[in-house]
This record gives structure tokens, C-alpha cells and sequence, in this order.
């Protein structure tokens, strides 16, 4: 995301500095908030649309290939896999 919007992704992070309003949040309650203020930012038809339904109409903002997202990728395949040799 903030790759391809290194300027959202700045803005977002001033936001956040400024109202202090991620300080005392989780990491992952901080990382819901940054993904939804950047779809806030980028997608004026339906600012509030989820993560889910907002990545069925554009995933041109995600890098899914991300270094860091490799082993949540792993462990997706072996459910994926696991699941078919089951269904077998």
C-alpha cells in the first residue's frame, strides 16, 4: 500500500501522530485502522467499504508478493493444501 501511495501512507501517519489517537492501541488494532483510513483516502465511491469487498473490486494497492507477507502466504497454501487432501 504505501508503496504505490508512499504520500497517503504519510498523511495517514501524521493523522495518527497528531491526534494520538493509535498510541496506546495494539499493533493489530492500529493496523485495522491504517487499512481503513487508506481505503478511506482512496476509494471515494464507498469510503467505509471493508477490506474483504474493497479487495473483490481493486487489489491494485496491495502488494500480496511482499517479503513480509510470506509467511501468512505459507500458512494459507498448507490450510489450502490440507484441506484438499482431506476433501480427497
Amino acid at each position: 500500500m504505501k508503496e504505490k501511495n508512499p504520500e497517503i501512507d504519510e498523511c495517514i501517519r501524521k493523522y495518527a501522530k497528531c491526534t494520538n489517537t493509535f498510541e496506546t492501541w495494539s499493533i493489530e488494532q492500529k493496523d485495522k485502522a491504517y487499512v481503513q483510513c487508506f481505503i478511506a483516502s482512496t476509494y471515494p465511491k464507498d469510503p467505509n467499504k471493508s477490506l474483504r469487498y474493497y479487495l473483490e473490486e481493486s487489489d491494485k494497492n496491495f502488494n500480496f508478493n511482499h517479503a513480509k507477507l510470506e509467511p501468512l502466504v505459507n500458512v494459507i497454501r498448507n490450510s489450502l493444501e490440507e484441506a484438499r487432501q482431506q476433501a480427497d
